[in-house]
């Protein structure tokens, strides 16, 4: 059991729900059987369906084999850590809290998997084990989407109105505001539950009262980092980082759906997005003058300015420009030099307006995105391109199970 533990447990769990299915009645009160030899067929239908996120999570593994082999991302890891040693506890729990108030805020589950290894090593350099670094942020994501307030977004230039999630649709509640403190309620106990037995793993540990410990490096996420790093730039891997970051969030907020004349909800959304934006970039740019007036310039100061640029753009972007981008968007794809169309037949016809690649299959921007990422940290970082195929290939071996078992 201990081998493939966690697929042998969902193959058992789906076991059951196939059994029960011929015994407890849907929401519809009927009966949904379910005949063992379409489990074989959806299981192999599935892939088909999934494959784009099957090929995402591939290729994250594939990023961060590349990525966590270059020297520029251990210092970047390790001054994190520097940073955050004095208050690991502290950063442990905010990022359960982060994730989990993203994700119920968003209903985006899939995309913050991007960063998960990122987080994931620095807990890890912290002296955590994989328990609590995965509970930290694959697990507060699942906290998140149990407790979503707002996480159904759907596509308003679409006339099929595509639910980017369909947590809201499951639960039958048609109505943003229905329901909505019981809600924040679960939301919040979820997390505070959460917090409670991560923190008394993490007490149990430093106790030797539990048995096992989840182990650390396999290849992906940095557990150990040694070397001379004196002479080492992090300002690649903060401009790959950063790049990534801002594209995605660019991609995947559906600024379209912000404009006032539409559902109140989504002002709401808006105002709401736009005070927690404001409520990082007003301590941030004091921060920011302070460290400038103490200190030479440095990565930190690198960090906090694009921080700052990123935020601010933000709150622009939620205020001013909401419905900007799908005309952009069509000025560029339409532009044409007599009959040829420029953009659709040279670059791509099947490039979404940043707010739409939340619709099924924009899985397939991100994974540009890494793939592009991958050649910048090549060029930046000064890495071979034997060695760049050989630890993407490498990552990308690594996540199979994971991909496997997700889907």
């Amino acid at each position: 059991m201990k081998k493939h533990g966690l697929f042998k447990i969902l193959l058992i769990m789906l076991f059951l729900l196939v059994v029960l299915s011929y015994f407890v009645p849907n929401r519809t009160s009927e009966i949904s059987y379910l005949g063992l030899g379409d489990v074989f067929v959806n299981g192999i239908q599935s892939y088909y369906y999934f494959f784009d996120t099957f090929v995402f999570i591939l290729v994250i593994g594939g990023f961060y084999g590349v990525l966590s082999n270059t020297l520029s991302y251990k210092k970047f890891l390790n001054n994190i850590v520097a940073k955050v040693k004095p208050v690991s506890m502290k950063f442990v729990f905010g990022t359960v809290v982060v994730f989990a108030l993203i994700t119920a805020l968003t209903g985006l589950t899939m995309p913050l998997l991007v960063f998960v290894p990122l987080v994931v090593s620095i807990i890890l350099l912290l002296g955590y084990d994989k328990l609590v670094a995965l509970s930290s942020t694959v697990g507060a994501i699942a906290i998140g989407f149990i407790g979503g307030l707002f996480i159904t977004f759907k596509d308003p230039t679409s006339s099929y109105s595509v639910n980017f999630t369909s947590f809201e649709k499951f639960c039958g509640v048609d109505n943003f505001f229905v329901n909505l403190f019981p809600k924040i309620l679960l939301l919040v106990a979820a997390c505070a539950l959460f917090i409670y037995y991560i923190n008394r793993h993490i007490k149990n540990v430093e106790a030797k009262k539990v048995k096992y410990e989840l182990g650390g490096d396999d290849g992906l996420l940095v557990s150990e980092v040694k070397g001379n790093y004196k002479d080492i730039k992090t300002w690649p891997t903060i401009l790959v980082l950063s790049l990534l970051l801002g594209l995605i969030v660019l991609g995947f907020v559906p600024w379209a759906s912000f404009d006032s004349d539409l559902d109140i909800k989504y002002a709401v959304l808006r105002w709401v997005f736009t005070l927690i934006l404001g409520l990082i970039f007003i301590p941030l740019i004091f921060d920011v003058f302070k460290r400038i007036k103490k200190e030479k310039f440095n990565s930190t100061i690198l960090v906090e300015l694009i921080s700052l640029v990123v935020t601010l753009a933000l709150i622009v972007l939620l205020q001013v420009f909401t419905l900007n981008f799908d005309k952009l968007h069509n000025t560029i794809t339409n532009f044409k030099i007599g009959d040829f169309t420029v953009f659709n037949n040279v670059i791509s016809s099947n490039f979404s307006a940043f707010g739409q690649w939340a619709t099924l299959g924009n899985y397939m921007m991100i994974i540009i995105l890494m793939l592009l990422s991958v050649i910048v940290t090549k060029f930046a970082c000064k890495v071979k391109w034997n060695d760049v195929m050989d630890n993407f290939l490498n990552g990308f071996k690594k996540m199979i199970p994971a991909a496997g078992i997700a889907i």
